[in-house]
């Protein structure tokens, strides 16, 4: 027997009006040949709910990823105060408010990594992360393969470290996020690549993001990459706005094992040069077309 979409919709509302059940979700979904969808609500939820609906949502993240399986979405909105850690494959996790100041993740406890990812092929949209203090990071990923993250919003103050912190983790995409006030002296950084040589990231692209107030942007070694169409500012503020900033690693791929990187249609302000923060891979990088203090470039920074 094969249900039309109508048949589905009406099993969806017998069952998601009955708590604890949400098998109208789960079969819908089925059906459908996609996974569950689940719905954290920080304000008006309840982890006693079945989390199949706004109106049935969980108040937790911790509650929606105890329950997901691999290729499940996790919808959010409100503002959530923990750590989660997941191995799953393939979920989607997006903030559902109209903007991403409408969902928004920050700690609960200072030194917090508010998301470790060891599993791969996620999707993370529209979500405003507030990187946690005292050595604290946004996003952690070792294995994540194939992750695309989108229209977040990663902001630090006083004592935050990293927004973005890869251990391992190939075809991963970075596009149209803010990276801002991550200026913690010594640590603080937008994109940091802290692996091994053997495990350096292959086949990214970093893509029409704003990099402002940090104190390093990008430190990331990397290999077939292509960063294009993003904002570097040099001068930008400390996390308070008391004091003016200079980054002193504005886009930096000089690690070991980096090369063959593609760089155009950048922004980069300051001075385009290995001393003024842009430093090329070793081997073979492409810097071409970026809009610098002198014009168009044409060569690697030297």
């Amino acid at each position: 027997m094969i249900l039309g979409t109508g048949a589905i919709i009406e099993i969806n509302r017998m069952f998601d009006s009955t708590p604890g059940l949400g098998l109208g979700n789960i079969l819908g979904n089925a059906l459908n040949g996609i996974g569950n969808i689940w719905y954290c609500d920080s304000v008006n939820g309840s982890d006693s709910n079945p989390g199949t609906s706004f109106t049935q949502a969980f108040k937790t993240l911790t509650k929606a990823f105890s329950v997901a399986v691999s290729y499940d979405t996790i919808y959010m909105r409100g503002t959530f105060t923990e750590a989660c850690s997941s191995s799953l494959t393939g979920i989607t996790l997006i903030g559902a408010g109209p903007t991403n100041n409408d969902n928004i993740w920050m700690e609960s406890a200072a030194g917090q990594t508010l998301l470790t990812l060891t599993g791969a092929q996620w999707v993370i949209q529209n979500i405003r992360f507030c990187v946690p203090t005292t050595g604290g990071i946004a996003i952690l990923g070792t294995g994540a393969n194939y992750t695309t993250i989108s229209n977040c919003t990663f902001q630090g103050r006083s004592g935050s470290y990293q927004a973005i912190n890869w251990v391992s983790g190939d075809d991963v995409k970075i596009l149209d996020c803010r990276f801002i006030y991550m200026n913690t002296a010594t640590y603080g950084a937008g994109i940091l690549f802290s692996g091994s040589s053997t495990n350096v990231p292959t086949d990214w692209e970093i893509a029409r993001c704003y990099f402002g107030s940090n104190l390093r942007h990008i430190v990331c070694s990397m290999r077939q990459s292509n960063i294009h169409d993003n904002i570097f500012q040099y001068i930008g503020l400390s996390s308070d706005g008391s004091s003016a900033l200079d980054a002193t690693d504005l886009l930096d791929l000089s690690g070991a094992g980096s090369q063959f990187n593609t760089v155009t249609k950048n922004i980069l302000q300051g001075t385009y040069s290995i001393t003024g923060g842009y430093k090329p891979s070793a081997l073979d990088d492409d810097w071409h077309n970026n809009y610098g203090p002198s014009g168009l470039t044409t060569v690697v920074p030297a």
